[in-house]
C-alpha cells in the first residue's frame, strides 16, 4: 500500500539532516516547475534531500504533504484514495472519497482524479506533494499519478524521489519547461559535504577525506555507516579507513557487537524472531512469535531508533532497515534454526486466516513447505488468473519441485493456459495430458463427480485455447459450442467471456459472420455484469478485429481503445496486457492513415506480445510495423520487420502468421519492382497453387484467402489475366455473401487492376467506385493507397471536382487523392538517385522499358522484345508515371530524358 503522512514522516528526524547548501538553487526553482524529480540508486541521499526541502517548505508555511510508497501491489484507485483521504480535511472533498479504498470496483480512476483536481482548483495558495520511493509504485498507480500531474492546477507542485526514471511523460513536461531533474552524479557527496555528513569529522585531514571519497564514490549511506561504525567501535575514522575493504562484514560485526548485544534479552529475542517478516505490526508479531507484549516491544524499539522504521502511523506498520534485517536473519539461521519452520508455518496460517492468500502462499514457500503452498495455490490459482496475477502464479510455481505438480490439476491447468499464451505449445500439451490422465484414473480418482465435471470443463476450455493458438478454427468452434451447451451449470463470467471471444475469432476466420455482433453483445454483457474487469482486455482484443472485418471499423476502434485503457490501468502501456488490444488498434489506425500513433503503439507493445499474445496480435504488429516503414520509404525497416515476424511464425509453427507476412512481402517486392524476388518467395514458400485450388470453397478460411491473393498477384505479373480474374471474382462473390467487407474491398482492388491492365478502364473505374462504396464508412484509406499507381491513376481521372463532396463516396475519393498526392510511396532502386528527379529513380527494368518506348514501340511490341505480357508492360508504365510526375506516355519519355534517366 502507499501511505500518506501530512506531517514529518515518522522515524525520520529532519532537524538532524545535514544541510546541503548547493541544492538551495534547486529549491528556489521548485515553485517554477510542475515536477521535480530526484533520481538515483539507493543510498545517495534522495530522501534526505527531499526531507530537507520538506522542512523548508513547512518553515515557509507552505501546505506540504508527504507520501511514502512501500508496496508495488498498490492499485491506482487505492493510491488515489490515499491522496484523497489525506486532502479530505484540508480540501473538503466530501464523504464520497472516504470509502474509496473499499470501492475499487465501483469508482473509476478518472472520476477520482476529477474529484481531486476539482478540489485542488479551489485553492489559491501553493500545494506541494513530496513523494518518496516513487519506483515502488506499480504501473497502474504510476499512470494515475502521471494523469494527476497533467491535470493538476497550476498551483500544485510535485517533488518525487525514484531509483528509476519515472514513467511520467517526462519528455512532454520537459518540453514545456516544467521539469526539474536532479540525477545521481549531482547527488553524490563531494569532499566538502563529507565533513557535514560525518559528525566526528575534526580528526579527518584532507587525505582522509580524499580516501573516503574514493572508496565510497560519494555514496551517502556508505559514508554514514562507516561513521556510525567508527563511533560505536570507539576507533578513529582513520583506523576504520585502513581496513574499509569489505564494509558489509564490518557492519555485521557492528550490528552484532554494538547494537544487538547492547539490548536486553527480550528485545534481542523479539528482533531475531521477527526478522523474516517484510512488514509487520504488533498483531502479526504476537500471532507469529507468540510474544504477547509485541506491541510494547515494538514501541520501545521504535523509540530507541534501532534501525526500524514506522511506515504507517495509523496501523503501526513497521519494517527493518534491510541491512539490519539481513543481519538478524543470519542470527535466526545460526542460533535458532529449529524455530524457523514453526515461525513460517504460523506466518502463512496467519495470512491465510486474514484472507491474504498471496502472502500465505509466499510464506509457506519461504518456510520450505511446498505441499501446503501447493494446496493453497490449487485453491486460489484460478481466481489469481482471472484477476491478472499471472506472473505471481509463475513465481510461486518456480519455487515448487516439478514432481509435486503432477497431483494438482488446477495448478497444471493454469500453467497450461499461461504456456499457451506464451506460445509454448509442447509444454501445454504435456500439462493437459497430465490432467487428463488424473481424471481418467477411475475408480481411483479421489474427486467427486461434481469436482470431476468442473475439472473436465476447465480441461476442455484449455484445449479450446490451445486449438485457437494453432488456428484450428473448426475445432475451436466445436469446443466453444460444447463448453456453452454441455456444461449449463458452469457460468463463470471470465471463462464464458473468453469462450465467446474465441468463438468470434474462429467464426471470423471461417467467414461465418452472420452472428458476430450477437456474440459480441453476449460476451460484453456477461463481463459488464461481473467483477472481472480484467477479462475485458482480451475480449475487446477479439471484438475489435471481428467488427473491423465486417466493416464496423468505428465500433472496432472504440472496443480496442477501451481494451487498451484497461490494459494500461492493469499493466501500463509497455506490457503484454496492453499489447492484446494495442496491436489490432495500431492496424486500424494505420488503415486510417494515422501513421504516427500506429507506429508508436507498435513500438510500445510489440516487444511484449510473445508473453501473452496470439496470431492476431503478432500479425497486426509485424504487418503494421512493415507497412509504416514502407510508407516512410524505409524499406530496410520493412524487410527487417517481415523477416523477424516470419522467423517467429516458422519457429512456433504459426502458419496463418507466416502466410500473412509472406503475402505482404511478395506484394511489397512487386511494388518496388523486384519481380523475380517476389516469384522466388512465392515458389519457395509453396504459395503457388493451381487455379482450381486457389478458388473458395464451403470451408474456406482467411488462410485460403491469403494464398489466393498471392496467386492472383503472381498471375498478374505473368500475364495470366483470365485465371487471375476467375479467382478474384469467385473470392469477391464469396466475401460479399459472407459480409466480409474488408476482404471484399481487397478483391475489388485486385479486380480493377486486372481490368486496367486488360485495357477496360471504364470497368476498372466502376469497380473502384464499388470498392469505395463498400469502404466509405470504414475509413480504411491505406487499403487503397497501398495498392499503388493503378488505383491512383483510375482515381485521379474522375475525382478532381472538390465541389461534389456532399456525396460521402466522393468525399472519400478526394481524401484518397490527398493522401496519394501527399505521400511518397515510391520504390527503392538499383540506379543512383538523380538530383533533379521528382519522385526517385527507376529500376533497371523500368529504364529498359523506357528506352524501347522512346524508340516509338507500342506496348505489345515492347512486351514481345522483353518476353513479357502487354499487361505487365502497362503495370510497369504506371510505376514510371508515378516517378516522373506525369500520366502521359511520351511526356514520361521526355521527362526521363530531361532528368538524365535515359539518353
Amino acid at each position: 500500500m502507499a501511505f500518506l503522512h501530512s506531517h514529518t514522516p515518522p522515524a525520520l528526524t529532519v532537524s538532524k539532516l545535514a544541510h546541503r547548501a548547493r541544492f538551495d538553487t534547486h529549491f528556489a526553482q521548485i515553485d517554477r516547475h510542475r515536477l521535480t524529480v530526484i533520481q538515483a540508486p539507493a543510498g545517495y541521499g534522495k530522501t534526505s534531500l527531499l526531507l530537507q526541502w520538506y522542512k523548508q517548505l513547512k518553515d515557509l508555511n507552505h501546505h506540504s504533504l508527504w507520501l511514502s510508497v512501500v508496496n508495488v501491489e498498490t492499485s491506482a484507485i487505492e493510491f488515489l484514495s490515499n491522496i484523497a483521504s489525506s486532502l479530505q480535511s484540508e480540501l473538503k472533498l466530501g464523504a464520497r472519497t472516504r470509502n474509496t479504498k473499499n470501492s475499487e470496483l465501483f469508482e473509476s480512476r478518472d472520476s477520482l482524479i476529477s474529484h481531486i483536481t476539482l478540489a485542488m482548483a479551489k485553492r489559491t495558495t501553493p500545494l506541494f506533494f513530496c513523494i518518496d520511493d516513487f519506483h515502488l509504485l506499480g504501473a497502474a498507480p504510476q499512470a494515475a499519478l502521471s494523469q494527476l500531474i497533467e491535470l493538476a492546477p497550476s498551483t500544485v507542485r510535485f517533488l518525487i524521489t525514484s531509483r528509476n526514471a519515472p514513467t511520467l511523460h517526462l519528455g512532454r513536461i520537459r518540453a514545456r519547461g516544467e521539469l526539474q531533474e536532479i540525477l545521481v552524479e549531482e547527488l553524490k557527496f563531494g569532499r566538502n559535504e563529507i565533513h557535514l555528513l560525518i559528525e566526528q569529522s575534526s580528526d579527518l585531514n584532507q587525505q582522509d577525506i580524499t580516501l573516503l571519497d574514493e572508496k565510497t564514490e560519494g555514496w551517502a549511506a556508505g559514508i554514514k555507516l562507516l561513521e556510525i561504525s567508527a563511533r560505536y567501535d570507539k576507533k578513529s575514522l582513520q583506523e576504520w579507513l585502513k581496513d574499509f575493504t569489505g564494509y558489509k562484514r564490518s557492519i555485521a560485526d557492528f550490528f552484532g557487537e554494538e547494537v544487538l548485544n547492547n539490548q536486553r534479552e527480550e528485545i534481542q529475542h523479539f528482533l531475531i524472531l521477527t526478522s523474516f517478516l517484510e512488514y509487520f505490526d504488533a498483531e502479526q508479531c504476537a500471532a507469529i512469535t507468540e510474544i504477547e507484549n509485541s506491541g510494547k516491544l515494538l514501541a520501545e524499539i521504535d523509540a530507541s531508533g534501532l534501525f526500524v522504521q514506522c511506515i504507517d502511523d495509523e496501523r503501526g506498520l513497521y519494517r527493518y532497515h534491510h541491512l539490519f534485517a539481513d543481519f538478524l536473519k543470519r542470527q535466526l539461521q545460526d542460533h535458532h534454526s529449529d524455530k524457523i519452520p514453526t515461525l513460517y508455518q504460523r506466518a502463512w496460517k496467519y495470512y491465510l486466516k486474514a484472507g491474504d492468500y498471496d502472502k500465505a502462499i509466499e510464506y509457506a514457500l519461504r518456510g520450505g513447505d511446498p505441499l501446503n503452498a501447493l494446496e493453497l495455490l490449487e485453491q486460489r490459482c484460478q481466481d489469481m488468473t482471472y484477476t491478472g496475477k499471472f506472473r505471481l502464479v509463475n513465481k510461486f510455481v518456480a519455487q515448487i519441485p516439478h514432481k509435486l505438480l503432477k497431483c494438482y490439476p488446477r495448478v497444471q491447468l493454469t500453467l497450461a493456459w499461461l504456456a499457451t499464451r506464451n506460445l509454448r505449445f509442447d509444454e501445454t500439451r504435456q500439462l493437459l495430458d497430465n490432467v487428463s490422465a488424473i481424471l481418467d484414473q477411475q475408480p481411483n480418482c479421489s474427486y467427486s463427480h461434481e469436482e470431476q465435471q468442473k475439472l473436465r470443463y476447465l480441461l476442455l476450455h484449455r484445449e479450446m485455447v490451445l486449438a485457437a493458438a494453432h488456428d484450428q478454427h473448426e475445432q475451436v468452434e466445436i469446443l466453444c459450442n460444447t463448453l456453452l451447451n454441455d456444461y449449463p451449470n458452469e457460468n463463470h463470467p471470465y471463462l464464458r467471456g473468453t469462450i465467446y471471444g474465441h468463438l468470434m475469432d474462429s467464426r471470423r476466420e471461417q467467414f461465418k459472420l452472420n452472428d458476430i455482433e450477437h456474440l459480441q453483445s453476449m460476451a460484453h454483457g456477461i463481463l459488464l455484469r461481473s467483477r472481472y474487469t480484467f477479462a475485458s482486455i482480451a475480449l475487446q482484443a477479439s471484438i475489435g478485429p471481428s467488427l473491423s472485418f465486417i466493416g464496423k471499423s468505428v465500433s472496432a476502434k472504440v472496443a480496442l481503445e477501451q481494451g487498451l485503457e484497461e490494459g494500461i490501468r492493469f499493466g501500463g502501456l509497455n506490457s503484454s496486457l496492453s499489447a492484446l488490444p494495442a496491436l489490432p488498434l495500431a492496424e486500424i489506425l494505420y488503415q486510417e492513415n494515422e501513421l504516427q500513433r500506429a507506429e508508436d503503439l507498435v513500438a510500445a507493445t510489440l516487444p511484449f506480445v510473445m508473453e501473452f499474445g496470439f496470431t492476431d496480435q503478432l500479425r497486426a504488429g509485424f504487418l503494421t510495423r512493415a507497412r509504416v516503414c514502407a510508407a516512410k520509404l524505409d524499406f530496410d525497416g520493412t524487410a527487417k520487420a517481415l523477416k523477424e515476424g516470419i522467423s517467429i511464425a516458422t519457429e512456433r509453427k504459426l502458419e496463418r502468421l507466416r502466410i500473412a507476412l509472406l503475402t505482404e512481402q511478395i506484394k511489397l517486392s512487386i511494388q518496388i519492382g523486384n519481380i523475380e524476388q517476389a516469384k522466388r518467395d512465392a515458389l519457395d514458400s509453396a504459395l503457388l497453387l493451381s487455379t482450381d485450388k486457389s478458388t473458395p470453397h464451403s470451408r474456406a478460411t482467411t488462410l485460403d484467402e491469403l494464398r489466393a491473393q498471392c496467386n492472383v498477384r503472381i498471375k498478374l505479373l505473368d500475364g495470366e489475366l483470365n485465371e487471375a480474374m476467375h479467382i478474384s471474382k469467385l473470392w469477391r462473390r464469396h466475401t460479399m455473401a459472407a459480409g466480409a467487407i474488408q476482404s471484399r474491398v481487397t478483391w475489388d482492388l485486385l479486380i480493377l487492376q486486372i481490368l486496367f491492365i486488360s485495357g477496360d478502364e471504364r470497368a476498372a473505374q466502376r469497380t473502384l467506385r464499388d470498392a469505395m462504396t463498400a469502404a466509405v464508412h470504414t475509413r480504411q484509406f491505406r487499403q487503397f493507397i497501398d495498392e499503388g499507381p493503378i488505383v491512383h491513376t483510375i482515381l485521379s481521372k474522375n475525382n478532381r471536382n472538390e465541389n461534389v463532396l456532399d456525396n460521402p463516396i466522393d468525399a472519400f475519393a478526394m481524401q484518397l487523392l490527398r493522401i496519394f498526392e501527399g505521400t511518397n510511396n515510391l520504390p527503392p532502386n538499383t540506379i543512383p538517385h538523380h538530383r533533379n528527379s521528382i519522385n526517385g529513380s527507376i529500376t533497371a527494368r523500368e529504364k529498359e522499358i523506357l528506352i524501347l518506348i522512346s524508340s516509338g514501340l507500342r506496348n505489345s511490341e515492347v512486351a514481345q522484345r522483353l518476353g513479357m505480357t502487354e499487361g505487365s508492360i502497362k503495370w510497369y508504365m504506371q510505376q514510371i508515371y508515378d516517378k516522373v510526375g506525369t500520366r502521359r506516355r511520351m511526356q514520361a519519355v521526355d521527362r526521363a530524358r530531361q532528368l538524365g534517366l535515359i539518353a
